[in-house]
C-alpha cells in the first residue's frame, strides 16, 4: 500500500499527490473540497476538509450467545452475500442479537438503502480480544462489474501506545455504504462486539432538494429586491 498523507480529514496517496501536481502544472487543476455543494450532506461539517465534524455517529451492539460463529452483512445490496444474515434490530438468527444506538438499527439500514454514505472510521470494542483477528470486509457490487471485496484485520490496526487490547479504532479513505456496498463481518461464538461507525458525507436526496430550494429562494428574493429598489 502506498504511503498516505492527510490534509484536514482528506486522505490521499503519493500517487494522487503526484497526479495533482502534474494537473496543476498544466493549469487543469480544479478546486473542490465540497464547500457549498448542495448535493452533498456533510451534517455539522462544511466540507470534506472537516468531515470528521459531521456529527454522524451510530453504534451497533452485536451479541452472539450461540455456540457457532455467525456471519453478518450490515445492509442489503443488489445481490446479498450467500451464507450471511442481514443485520436488523433485535434477533437476527437464534442466539444472535443486534441493537442500534441512538436509534433502532433498522433506521440506519433504511437510510443506507436510499443514501450513499461514507464510513470514515469504525471503532470496535470486543469481549474477547481474539475477535480482533477476524477481518472486517467491505463488499461492492453493481450490475456492471463483479464484486470487489477489500478487508482489514482489526488486530493489525491496534494502537501500540494503548494497553487496551480489546479496542481498535480504524480509519478508512474510501469505504462507502449504499445499496451497492456493504460490510461483512463474522462474530465468534460467545462474543459481544460494540461497533461505532463515524459517518461522513452522504448523497442525501432530501437534503439536496431542500438545499436547491433554499438557493432558489435566495435568488428569487435577491431579484425581487433589485427590481423594487
Amino acid at each position: 500500500m502506498s504511503k498516505q498523507a492527510k490534509m484536514g480529514d482528506i486522505l490521499f496517496s503519493q500517487k494522487e499527490m503526484k497526479d495533482a501536481l502534474y494537473a496543476n502544472a498544466d493549469g487543469s487543476a480544479q478546486t473542490y473540497v465540497g464547500l457549498n455543494d448542495d448535493a452533498v450532506n456533510f451534517g455539522e461539517a462544511e466540507s470534506f476538509i472537516d468531515e470528521s465534524e459531521s456529527g454522524k455517529v451510530f453504534s451497533v451492539r452485536i451479541t452472539n450467545t450461540s455456540n457457532a460463529t455467525q456471519k453478518l452483512q450490515l445492509n442489503s445490496i443488489i445481490q446479498n452475500k450467500e451464507g450471511y444474515a442481514i443485520m436488523k434490530e433485535g434477533t437476527v438468527v437464534e442466539g444472535l442479537t443486534v441493537t442500534g444506538d441512538p436509534r433502532s438499527f433498522d433506521t440506519l439500514a433504511a437510510y443506507i438503502a436510499n443514501n450513499a454514505i461514507r464510513a470514515r472510521s469504525i471503532k470496535l470494542n470486543v469481549s474477547d480480544e481474539a475477535q480482533l483477528d477476524v477481518p472486517l470486509k467491505h463488499l461492492t457490487e453493481s450490475a456492471f462489474m463483479s464484486e470487489v471485496v477489500r478487508q482489514v484485520v482489526p488486530a493489525d490496526q491496534h494502537d501500540q501506545k494503548t494497553t487496551n487490547t480489546k479496542t481498535v479504532d480504524m480509519e478508512f479513505k474510501d469505504w462507502i455504504l449504499s445499496d451497492t456496498a456493504t460490510l461483512l463481518y463474522e462474530v465468534r461464538a460467545g462474543v459481544s462486539v460494540n461497533m461505532t461507525i463515524r459517518f461522513g458525507a452522504s448523497i442525501d436526496g432530501t437534503h439536496t432538494l431542500k438545499s436547491k430550494h433554499a438557493r432558489a429562494t435566495r435568488t428569487a428574493a435577491r431579484y425581487f429586491a433589485q427590481q423594487n429598489a
